[in-house]
């Protein structure tokens, strides 16, 4: 697959750049480079941060690029996490670099991840402000992710007006499956037929895209089509990357009755 020719890609660069810091640990562009194929390849986030923090001291010419890194690292679950330190690296960068919205971003997901759900819609709101007079090709794939993260929030809230509001104008630019199943979500507490449409929304929206599968699957079930929901349950299991999330479905699967 695509990934997995990426990843080999990867752990090749990995390998000529740890030639070259071995020889150069000086080389500010190789530390940087080498903490970026640390990080993509995962598994070993002390060793990006080593070399972020390489890249940094040798005054690499796009520092704020390493301080963004560093604040991805070490505000990431884990065992390197540490969100003072995080936002310290992105305060950095926005010092060095203050159109760099994508630290905002970043300070945003360690608010949310904190339960700081007002700090993240100001510094979300900030980023639509940041990239207002960017070009549509560049804006608009940010401004449906920022919108996105702050209809997430309103829903997390029980804002539901708010929440909803903001997904309907998503829609007006794109059709986005993940979208499509927040709504879904937001229908479910009250109306599970508006729920069941939007799920279904979802899925031809993009076919790939797991959680519809689910959530459609249980409605199925409470409503007695065993058949279609047991169909359904499989599609997610096979569809979702996340192992967690697979056993508790595996387990509502494994009592539905289906005779065809």
């Amino acid at each position: 697959s695509v990934a997995m020719e990426q990843h080999q890609n990867w752990i090749e660069a990995r390998k000529r750049l740890e030639a070259v810091v071995k020889t150069q640990p000086g080389n500010g562009e190789a530390q940087f480079w080498l903490g970026v194929s640390h990080q993509q390849i995962g598994g070993e986030p002390e060793k990006a941060i080593e070399a972020y923090r390489a890249a940094v001291k040798a005054s690499y010419f796009d520092q704020y690029l390493a301080h963004w890194h560093l604040g991805e690292v070490f505000g990431s679950p884990g065992a390197t996490r540490d969100v003072d330190v995080a936002r310290d690296h992105l305060n950095k960068c926005l010092t060095l670099k203050p159109e760099h919205f994508q630290c905002l971003e970043e300070q945003a997901k360690i608010a949310i991840s904190e339960n700081q759900y007002d700090d993240a819609i100001k510094l979300l709101r900030t980023v639509e402000t940041a990239i207002a007079k960017l070009p549509a090709a560049k804006k608009d794939p940010v401004i449906v992710r920022v919108r996105l993260q702050q209809g997430k929030i309103f829903r997390q809230q029980g804002k539901v007006r708010e929440a909803e509001a903001l997904f309907l104008k998503i829609l007006k630019q794109e059709k986005n499956a993940e979208v499509m199943w927040n709504l879904g979500q937001l229908a479910s507490e009250n109306d599970s037929r508006a729920a069941k449409d939007w799920y279904q929304k979802a899925i031809r929206a993009n076919d790939a895209y797991a959680p519809p599968y689910r959530d459609l699957a249980y409605i199925q079930k409470e409503d007695g089509n065993d058949c279609l929901a047991k169909r359904n349950f499989e599609l997610f299991i096979a569809k979702t990357p996340n192992e967690k999330e697979k056993k508790p479905v595996e387990d509502d699967l494994s009592s539905l009755t289906c005779e065809k």
